[in-house]
């Protein structure tokens, strides 16, 4: 599914938050992930995170919510959702010439949910790569991470930038 959405005030937003990006798996994690994982290779920028989707039994107690966490408030509206529903959102930028390696989420904790990804700068250089699933700018897609997926930035100068926000089923 596929909701055309206006990114315009998201991507204002996005730009005061931009400068936090780090490496989306901290270096604390295991050997395995660093150099396995398949978003090893991306920059992320944590939105909200109120659990572990790998143990969503151990709420993090306080919860990390960014002040511009309502940046994510014109998606939740097409919703009639809020903040508060939201479980787990960040802001990923993949560099030019980076990738997300397919992949499949397994764990049960993405049958409870439902995955959102907004896209605003996508360009024939950004591939993402579901079976039937095409994106553009300006919208936001409920995305089925139970399929393989990847992403891939062929650009040479421009970072593939989009948000992923999770809320229960």
């Amino acid at each position: 599914m596929i909701i055309d959405l206006d990114t315009t005030p998201i991507v204002k937003k996005l730009e005061s938050i931009e400068d936090r990006a780090a490496q989306h798996y901290p270096p604390t994690s295991s050997q395995k992930l660093l150099n396995f994982g398949g978003l090893r290779e991306i920059l992320s920028v944590w939105i909200i995170k109120k659990l572990y989707p790998y143990n969503p039994e151990h709420l993090l107690s306080p919860p990390l919510i960014i002040p511009e966490a309502d940046l994510l408030q014109p998606a939740l509206d097409v919703l009639n959702k809020n903040l508060y529903d939201v479980l787990y959102a960040y802001y990923a930028i993949i560099p030019p010439g980076k990738q997300i390696y397919e992949h499949v989420d397994t764990e049960p904790y993405f049958l409870q949910v439902n995955r959102y990804q907004v896209f605003f700068n996508v360009s024939p250089e950004h591939l993402v790569i579901q079976e039937n699933l095409i994106v553009k700018s300006n919208s936001m897609v409920l995305f089925d991470v139970t399929k393989p997926h990847a992403y891939k930035n062929n650009s040479l100068t421009e970072s593939f930038k989009f948000i992923v926000f999770d809320v229960p089923k």
